[in-house]
């Protein structure tokens, strides 16, 4: 069933009392004199509604997975009705397009520098710390993993979501192209000797399908196994 916008709703979640019909009930009281005012509730600012929704929705994906996830249950869980949701984010594949914006602001703010490290050249040991750190992500990554897996399957049989997987499959492959590039020259890398065009979305589906071996066999791809296998790829790649 296709959700439709409730423009008529107001965007916080109130709740609402009967009208009393006495009308002398209905009269507020007076206010003891000298009793301080109540101050006027404040309307959320745009910005504070969207970020709720966001974290809201990325909390809502990670438990019910893409298909599962209603509009009405992100609203729900942030504080707002759906027409908040609706007005921010034009339906759950824009929203998710959003999230996945946020998390590659995120990737390239931090992520990939933290995996990186203060390496300067990329030598054996070098790559085994990498593989390493970014073994380790893998693990707290683990929801995210799972849920583009559901996204890709879903994508295989619907055209609307395989332009937004595509598009955020995209995303993440040129951020990682682009944190190569930067330190090409720091680590010795020849960007047409190393074909930086195919190791960002080698590393990208790699890690992708470590992750979720993991979720389903966490015994055997443990994080010292999924290392070596990363460290495999970087060395068989750069070397």
């Amino acid at each position: 069933m296709v959700e439709t916008p409730d423009s008529a709703a107001p965007i916080l979640l109130t709740t609402r009392h009967p009208v009393p019909t006495d009308t002398a009930m209905a009269a507020p009281s007076a206010a003891p004199a000298g009793a301080p005012q109540p101050l006027p509730r404040k309307r959320p600012l745009r910005t504070d509604v969207r970020a709720d929704i966001l974290r809201a929705a990325t909390e809502q994906f990670f438990e019910s997975g893409f298909l599962s996830t209603k509009l009405t249950d992100v609203a729900t869980r942030a504080g707002y009705t759906k027409g908040a949701v609706y007005s921010n984010f034009g339906s759950k594949q824009d929203l998710f397009g959003s999230i996945v914006n946020e998390r590659l602001a995120t990737l390239l703010s931090g992520r990939l520098a933290s995996i990186l490290g203060d390496e300067v050249r990329l030598d054996d040991a070098a790559l085994a710390r990498i593989a390493r750190r970014l073994a380790e992500t893998l693990i707290e990554d683990g929801p995210w993993h799972l849920l583009l897996m559901e996204l890709a399957v879903h994508a295989a049989r619907d055209p609307q979501a395989a332009d937004l997987y595509r598009e955020s499959r995209k995303s993440v492959r040129l951020a990682i192209g682009a944190v190569i590039m930067q330190h090409a020259d720091q680590f010795g890398i020849d960007p047409d000797a190393h074909r930086v065009d195919v190791l960002a979305p080698l590393i990208m589906s790699a890690t992708n399908i470590m992750a979720l071996e993991r979720i389903l066999d966490p015994d055997y791809f443990e994080r010292g196994v999924q290392a070596r296998m990363i460290e495999a790829i970087l060395v068989g790649t750069l070397r």
